[in-house]
């Protein structure tokens, strides 16, 4: 009963508040691998290993090169994650009320079961109008081309109005849509499943939270399985959002065909250990943090909980 009572707490404001601190504390600690990440899937002449790209940056720009586009941290993690959770945890109170009035109980399970791979996509899409802008920026300024030397992020965003247009922070917006709204549908779809089937084989618990170490193996997996499938679109991503448009018209075609023809089909997994390496390190500092404001605040679709 006091699990119960508990659950009736709805707040959307606290999960997306404190789920979007854990965000921005673990994009802060791991800020330097996504650095170096950009750099190995951007890179058109070699394959790098995370060593290898660590020793590129630091043996040419020092350490402090690991943290350019640090400026835009807060516009990249921060705010996405209060609008993506706040976002995620309305629909998903909402959903649940029209599923709970379905009288069979399989149809019942089953649109629960797949309610969170299209809440979480429209929550992706709405977070997306803010974060694009600024993730052009801090690709920019992550691999340091003479081309994008902007003093910081506010300035890289004035360059690329007055030089290519407002419209070139958005021209990534069809591919961007695609790979994030595919991977965080996906990662969070895998993971609700996974707590679903754990709270369900367990009634005993005092509230619907899953412990650190569930919650962090079911995170590994659910962000493994979706890394892998999406690597070769971010890297698609990445090339698109470096391109200077005075120079080299943008197409996504065309950055296809050119990477298939000089690097080889191999190319399009590029990065990906690095990229598993950092989706995995993050996900593992905030999702205990979601899931503990979630199973006291937010929306579950365990099948026990009151709603």
């Amino acid at each position: 009963m006091q699990a119960q009572e508990k659950k009736q707490q709805f707040n959307p404001y606290k999960v997306a508040l404190f789920s979007a601190l854990g965000s921005l504390a673990a994009e802060m600690l791991l800020y330097p691998l996504d650095t170096i990440c950009t750099k190995i899937v951007s890179n058109t002449k070699q394959y790098l290993t995370l060593k290898q790209g660590y020793n590129m940056i630091v043996s040419k720009e020092g350490v402090k090169g690991l943290y350019r586009g640090f400026s835009t941290i807060v516009h990249c993690s921060f705010t996405p994650s209060i609008i993506y959770f706040f976002s995620y945890e309305k629909m998903n109170k909402y959903c649940l009320k029209r599923i709970n009035q379905i009288q069979n109980e399989k149809m019942k399970t089953l649109c629960k079961q797949t309610m969170p791979l299209i809440t979480s996509s429209i929550a992706e899409i709405l977070c997306f109008i803010p974060y694009m802008p600024f993730d052009v920026v801090r690709n920019r300024l992550q691999i340091n081309d003479p081309n994008f030397q902007y003093k910081g992020c506010i300035d890289g965003l004035k360059q690329i109005y007055k030089k290519e247009g407002f419209l070139r922070l958005y021209k990534a917006s069809h591919i961007h849509i695609i790979t994030t709204t595919f991977y965080t549908g996906i990662m969070f779809w895998l993971y609700e499943l996974q707590r679903y089937h754990l709270l369900k084989n367990n009634k005993q618990r005092k509230q619907n939270t899953l412990n650190f170490l569930e919650s962090t193996v079911i995170s590994l997996i659910s962000t493994l399985i979706s890394t892998i499938i999406i690597n070769p679109l971010d890297l698609i991503l990445t090339r698109y959002q470096i391109i200077d448009t005075n120079k080299q018209k943008l197409s996504t075609k065309i950055i296809v065909q050119d990477l298939i023809k000089n690097e080889g089909y191999l190319a399009f997994f590029k990065g990906l250990s690095s990229r598993i390496t950092i989706q995995s390190s993050h996900v593992v500092i905030w999702m205990p943090i979601y899931d503990h404001f979630k199973g006291i605040y937010g929306a579950d679709i365990y099948e026990n909980t009151l709603y």
